[in-house]
């Protein structure tokens, strides 16, 4: 809903507001067409990039509806994950111990390592075939 408000109505308020922001950004995306679903997603995983930055920018930095949905889709699961995790831990807390869950901490970290490791590997396919 927020890429569409912001498809018709808020190019001008985004760029008048965040054109600065956006020029490096839309840098980055033209370098990197290729992997634009992974940094989408990516920037969804981590959690200190804001995603309402992310909703209302997307369109204006030509992203199509469908990567944005997929990212969204796929990059927001570890968010709701912890989330769900946190609303049942929450609700039977009894001691501190509860809260620091060593599967969940595993699980999040074994979901970023993989999204880094094919970072990594994409990128250094690219640089090979460039070389080559």
């Amino acid at each position: 809903m927020c890429y569409l408000l912001s498809y018709c109505f808020g190019k001008d308020v985004v760029t008048r507001y965040f054109g600065h922001r956006l020029r490096p950004i839309q840098d980055k995306l033209t370098n990197d067409q290729q992997s634009l679903l992974l940094i989408l997603i990516s920037l969804r995983v981590f959690p200190m990039s804001p995603n309402w930055f992310l909703n209302i920018t997307s369109p204006i930095l030509g992203v199509p509806i469908r990567l944005f949905f997929v990212s969204v889709l796929i990059g927001l699961v570890p968010y709701n994950y912890l989330c769900v995790q946190t609303g049942l831990i929450l609700s039977e807390l009894q001691t501190l111990t509860a809260v620091l869950n060593l599967q969940s901490a595993v699980l999040l970290l074994l979901g970023t390592a993989c999204l880094l490791t094919t970072a990594l590997l994409l990128r250094r396919r690219r640089q090979r075939v460039k070389t080559e």
